[in-house]
């Protein structure tokens, strides 16, 4: 795993770790999970295909509460039973599922009906790739 350090407000940071790299055939399932290392409400999983904006997957406030789907796709989905972790699982992966995946967590929504906003990272550390 690899940290991903996140854009703070004020004084408060939060690593997120996932896995760098994994390699698929089509059609199976696969779970990427996500850990940080404070203690955020909010947890959050992108994907970003080349050269485009980030598109919200899930997001999640606190564990055991309802996870919300940012796509129609519903071959997305997660599980966060537990504060520090939020898995993202994929079933019957296709070859358009080779992008890269960004996990985040912030103390506030980052969702844009609210008045406020975290920004996080923009590097791009991890890659998942579909097998033909």
């Amino acid at each position: 795993c690899r940290d991903l350090p996140l854009c703070c407000d004020g004084a408060h940071s939060t690593v997120v770790k996932q896995k760098e790299y994994i390699l698929l055939k089509p059609g199976e399932n696969t779970d990427i999970a996500c850990e940080q290392d404070g203690s955020d409400d909010w947890m959050y999983w992108y994907r970003q295909t080349h050269f485009q904006e980030l598109q919200l997957i899930l997001f999640s406030r606190l564990e055991n509460m309802d996870i919300e789907n940012g796509t129609s796709d519903g071959r997305f989905s997660g599980t966060r039973k537990v504060k520090k972790s939020f898995t993202l699982h994929i079933s019957n992966v296709q070859k358009s599922d080779s992008v890269v995946y960004f996990c985040a967590s912030s103390r506030h929504s980052a969702l844009p009906k609210q008045s406020y906003y975290t920004k996080t990272a923009n590097k791009s550390i991890d890659s998942y790739k579909v097998e033909q």
